[in-house]
């Protein structure tokens, strides 16, 4: 007999994006009354919400932020904010092109700026972690190989099981790879046939599904994610075909099936 799936689920509010700068209490509402327990949020919005996240008993419990060692008072922002707001994690969740065009000589450095941004942060009381897309997993330089060998134990691991999916690689052998070493996993499925690809602007927006909807094996995960010791489970949908909350219902609905 296998225990059904309890752990408290949230989501990234990068999936209401659209509805945010003018429904914003009403879509937190919202999604707190689908049954979500938790949000990733941006530290703005956190602070411009803070009354209806009280109110509706959604926990913000990680945002993303961006790291730059050369400015190490940025950093120093961040992590005030966060301790004032209540956020117990922050981490990076995008690099660009332009920063990566060279890999081989970007990703050592950047490995590095991770590290130092997790010893600040585990100083000040709070977890960091890294979001990954597809881009490192690119068989011409796999950076997440480069992640996992060089990142410390102040560096956690956001997985995202679409992206790693899109990008090649089984999202379970991943999260087992990382056992220990994970913060959260994003929840978003795969539409049948997506062929693999290494840049995030490759894919079609009706290739992001709701979870259940598409092909990743999601007792797999899950189980994984447990075993692994995830600390979070938030959905994501980059793209919906309607309305997000929609979406996060049914998200929400196959979840809660498993």
């Amino acid at each position: 007999m296998f225990a059904a799936f309890d752990r408290p689920l949230g989501v990234q509010v990068y999936t209401v994006r659209s509805l945010m700068p003018a429904k914003g209490e009403e879509t937190l509402r919202a999604i707190a009354a689908i049954g979500y327990k938790e949000v990733e949020i941006g530290l703005d919005d956190a602070k411009k919400f803070a009354a209806v996240l009280k109110e509706t008993g959604l926990r913000a419990t990680g945002s993303h932020i961006e790291a730059d060692r050369s400015r190490p008072q940025k950093l120093d922002e961040f992590i005030g904010q966060a301790k004032e707001l209540g956020i117990p994690a922050i981490g990076v969740a995008y690099v660009t092109p332009g920063q990566r065009k060279d890999p081989a000589e970007f990703w050592p450095r950047f490995a590095e700026t991770l590290n130092w941004s997790g010893e600040q942060c585990k100083k000040a009381g709070l977890t960091f972690y890294y979001h990954h897309h597809n881009f490192e997993f690119d068989p011409a330089f796999r950076a997440i190989d480069l992640l996992h060998e060089k990142l410390g134990k102040d560096v956690k691991l956001e997985i995202d099981c679409f992206w790693a999916s899109v990008g090649g690689t089984d999202p379970v052998s991943l999260i087992e790879k990382w056992k220990g070493r994970l913060f959260a996993l994003h929840l978003k499925d795969k539409a049948k046939d997506t062929p693999d690809s290494y840049e995030t602007n490759k894919l079609k927006q009706e290739e992001f599904l709701e979870v259940g909807a598409g092909v990743i094996d999601w007792k797999k995960v899950l189980k994984a994610g447990v075993d692994a010791g995830a600390q979070h489970y938030y959905v994501e949908q980059d793209y919906t075909p309607g309305d997000p909350v929609e979406s996060l219902k049914k998200s929400y609905a196959f979840l809660r099936t498993l």
